[in-house]
């Protein structure tokens, strides 16, 4: 067997052949610019060097994730339902959904298979964890209610990058509600319902067009969302139908693209609602934005109050009430 002998000259020559036939050193200098291999025998190689190939430029769907928080922050009473001499203040809660219409679940070339996600609170009674509430009172919405995070993408399919994400549509519906004699049971069912009859009305919405008219789906989503949140649909799922029902005080939503969300950076875009009704307002604020939950630094409850809910650090509070029991 005929051996054969190679310099290190020679190795580093061979080795410079391999790598100059990746596609990483497409992209690069190869150690064969470096080197002075005239003369020199490469040594075998036993892998097969992969055929050159360009590197695609193409940019993967995950890089366009972009991840989005929606939170309810304040709720105001101006104007109470119960709140005589001989009330005892309102009961306020909220039917709330988040929306998403993203290039996650939409893809311009198969709309039949489009689907969108809908995140929900399941609670009503007592959601915003307040009673006796009147004209002038304000208070945080719990994070449990008013707080959704989610990514979303550009919508999917042949369209340019900006047109892709104006088009790409985060939603958000709020219905209030005043408790009296509706069962919890009967509240948390027109809830299932609700969501229900959204999701299937949206992706109804999605699938039944047959060419990607954009401007008229987005204006086609908004509409279903419209429908979704009006009194008739509740009185649908039979919250009204009890003696002393809960009572409707209004809705309201908003929508915005994955181009605005994007722009708004962290600073985030507001979020202003108001439901009247018959002398009774509320008003609820807040704020959508990109990124992920900010981490709580609320300080502890000051002398004369408790904490309803914690913090995510220790000795930290994010909603405290009145301490009824607490003397001076």
């Amino acid at each position: 067997m005929k051996s054969h002998k190679y310099s290190f000259k020679a190795a580093l020559c061979s080795l410079g052949l391999l790598l100059s036939a990746s596609p990483l050193f497409l992209a690069g200098s190869t150690a064969h610019g470096k080197l002075d291999c005239r003369g020199e025998n490469p040594a075998p190689i036993c892998i097969n060097p992969p055929t050159p190939r360009l590197i695609s430029q193409a940019r993967p769907p995950e890089a366009d994730s972009m991840p989005v928080t929606i939170e309810l922050t304040e709720f105001i009473c101006i104007n109470a339902d119960e709140d005589s001499f001989y009330s005892n203040g309102d009961e306020p809660y909220l039917f709330v959904a988040a929306i998403y219409a993203d290039g996650t679940t939409i893809d311009l070339r198969k709309f039949s298979d489009a689907t969108v996600r809908i995140q929900s609170p399941s609670k009503t009674h007592g959601n915003l964890r307040r009673k006796g509430v009147k004209a002038g009172h304000r208070f945080p919405i719990p994070s449990s209610t008013g707080r959704f995070t989610n990514s979303i993408l550009p919508i999917a399919g042949k369209l340019p990058g900006n047109l892709a994400k104006e088009k790409s549509i985060v939603g958000l519906i709020v219905i209030a509600m005043e408790e009296d004699a509706t069962p919890t049971k009967a509240a948390n069912a027109a809830q299932r319902a609700l969501v229900k009859v959204l999701k299937n009305d949206l992706e109804q919405t999605i699938r039944n067009f047959d060419e990607p008219d954009i401007e008229t789906l987005k204006r086609n989503i908004r509409t279903a969302m419209q429908n979704a949140i009006k009194q008739g649909t509740l009185r649908r799922f039979g919250i009204f139908g009890f003696l002393d029902p809960d009572d409707y005080i209004n809705a309201d939503f908003a929508t915005w693209s994955y181009q605005e969300i994007q722009d708004a950076g962290t600073r985030g875009i507001p979020i202003n609602m108001t439901f009247k009704k018959s002398g009774v307002e509320y008003r609820v604020t807040g704020r959508v934005r990109r990124g992920s939950p900010a981490v709580e630094t609320s300080p502890p409850c000051p002398r004369g109050q408790i904490c309803a809910e914690p913090g995510l650090g220790r000795d930290e509070c994010r909603i405290c009430i009145p301490d009824g029991t607490h003397r001076p």
